[in-house]
């Protein structure tokens, strides 16, 4: 990786230029009107580019935080389920005691 001369200026983060003006104008501005607010700063982006960024903003792409939550595990049940069910066996003691606790539960219903 090359090493920055001293005294080069630092290189614009395009989308992150982009994401600052649609939080400061709103997700409904068109595309066309970042991309003309850009060109003012000296900064050039494609229509394609602007779109991007704006259908990830909407989608909250990338800020999940969430890891692999929610996806199924090898058995069919997701993660949360799984540890719903780590904490029922923590909570009653014992595996056995928490079979006998569902059995008991679905009696009930």
């Amino acid at each position: 990786m090359a090493t920055k001369k001293a005294g080069k200026k630092r290189k614009v983060n395009k989308a992150e230029e982009i994401r600052t003006l649609f939080r400061e104008r709103g997700l409904d501005t068109a595309p066309k009107d970042i991309i003309a607010a850009l060109a003012k700063r000296r900064i050039e982006v494609s229509p394609a580019q602007v779109s991007n960024v704006k259908t990830a903003m909407k989608e909250g792409k990338g800020q999940s935080g969430r890891g692999r939550r929610g996806r199924p595990a090898a058995n069919g049940m997701n993660f949360d389920a799984l540890l719903d069910a780590k904490r029922l066996v923590d909570a009653t003691g014992s595996a056995d005691a928490a079979k006998r606790a569902i059995d008991v539960l679905t009696q009930l219903r």
